[in-house]
């Protein structure tokens, strides 16, 4: 994420909301960037390493709305998170709202139109199963073209882009993705990519005459 991040133009009384936060990893990094770094997940439990070290911490629903008022974000994180979702839409509708004017948000998911997706789609069919890219937990898995479209309805879309990763398999299991990692985007390519990764702007009201 360092190189979407790069493209943000952070300052220090910037507020971040990190959501799905979990132990930290993302707001860990956010808070080298802006001043405040809110985090939000359903596990409290997780979060008490963030609390403890000064950052605040909301334990909350993404599936339900977000107990943080409108326009409080200069930045919203979410990655990796709408595929876990019931309600994906409604989070992103939530994104737009927390957002303020001219702020920026970095969004990811799994692609359902990958190549490995693809791969993966027809042996769970061969298996009579669901694929659900390497995790029983996502519910939904959007396409490239869906994540995008659902995005541009709500905020501009400022980048998108394909991630590949290099996975290493073992008797049926697969392994982190880290072996290599490969950002592109490259039209068709990022199409293809495994993760979609999307950086969006909310653009300010028009002026009213």
């Amino acid at each position: 994420m360092e190189r979407l991040y790069a493209r943000v133009p952070f300052r220090d009384d910037w507020t971040a909301v990190d959501l799905g936060a979990g132990s930290g990893f993302y707001s860990r990094m956010l808070r080298r960037r802006a001043g405040q770094v809110i985090a939000v997940d359903v596990d409290a439990e997780a979060m008490e390493p963030l609390a403890a070290t000064g950052f605040r911490t909301v334990v909350a629903d993404l599936d339900a709305p977000l107990p943080l008022p409108s326009e409080t974000a200069d930045f919203v994180n979410c990655l990796e998170v709408i595929e876990h979702l019931r309600r994906p839409l409604a989070l992103l509708d939530e994104i737009g709202r927390l957002l303020k004017p001219r702020g920026f948000a970095v969004i990811s998911t799994p692609n359902r139109a990958s190549l490995e997706g693809f791969k993966g789609r027809c042996a769970s069919w061969a298996r009579g199963k669901r694929w659900t890219a390497w995790d029983d937990t996502h519910r939904t898995i959007f396409s490239y073209r869906q994540i995008v479209s659902e995005v541009r309805r709500r905020l501009e879309i400022r980048e998108s882009g394909g991630y590949y990763y290099g996975v290493l398999s073992f008797r049926n299991h697969h392994l982190p993705p880290g072996l290599w990692r490969l950002y592109c985007r490259l039209p068709l390519l990022r199409a293809l990519g495994f993760d979609t990764v999307l950086l969006a702007y909310k653009a300010p009201r028009a002026a009213t005459p």
